[in-house]
């Protein structure tokens, strides 16, 4: 009886370890909280810093974090705009593995069913905003067909990466205008997404938002 009393006993423990463990936003962003009310998601979240009609964002000591919900308060989607070493979540929350700071296109391109390269300015863009660049990814029924849609913007390696592309799309397509409305009509979808990968594939994530449906919220 003693035996069984401490063997429960260890169990509640490393449960609550195990909660304890988790970081504010490892509890925020996670593939759980889709579906879910608004005021569950605010429980721990707090009030929100921003409100423009469907979408909150929220400051949790700096990350800052966007939901979109529905007519019924429903969270559709999350994203954490401005990933950083600390700024980051565990990924395994998302069906996958390691710290969301270390996410690269490469490892998001792995779980990709059906999603592509984002078109971005690759040309004469002016200086209204640094340019950013992304993936959309469609996942399988192994991830619950969860979506995602991951940016990086303004980094070294961005930077470079978006150079080299602009240089191999000028090679292969002489004379296309780089700075929008280019994909799909002046290069096929499937093409650019390949090259774009190639250049992108180790760069890390800067930004990230998954739910479902989110490409048409």
């Amino acid at each position: 009886m003693k035996k069984m009393y401490l063997l429960a006993l260890l169990l509640v423990l490393s449960s609550t370890a195990t909660a304890a463990g988790k970081t504010k936003l490892d509890r925020l962003l996670s593939a759980d909280m889709i579906g879910l009310q608004r005021a569950y998601f605010e429980k721990i979240a707090g009030a929100a810093k921003r409100i423009s009609d469907k979408r909150r964002q929220y400051d949790i000591r700096g990350c800052l974090i966007n939901i979109v919900e529905d007519t019924n308060k429903t969270i559709l989607s999350i994203e954490l705009e401005n990933i950083s070493e600390r700024c980051t979540f565990d990924t395994a929350n998302l069906f996958m593995q390691g710290p969301a700071h270390k996410l690269t296109f490469a490892r998001l391109n792995d779980v990709n069913i059906g999603g592509g390269a984002k078109e971005a300015c690759l040309g004469l863009c002016g200086n209204a905003a640094p340019p950013v660049y992304g993936l959309t990814v469609q996942t399988p029924h192994a991830m619950t067909l969860i979506e995602f849609d991951a940016e990086v913007s303004n980094t070294e390696a961005s930077t470079h990466a978006a150079e080299r592309l602009r240089q191999q799309l000028e090679r292969r397509f002489p004379g296309v205008e780089l700075y929008g409305d280019y994909l799909g009509k002046s290069i096929p979808a499937k093409v650019f997404t390949e090259m774009w990968l190639k250049e992108f594939q180790h760069v890390r994530i800067t930004s990230i938002r998954f739910g479902y449906n989110i490409f048409n919220n």
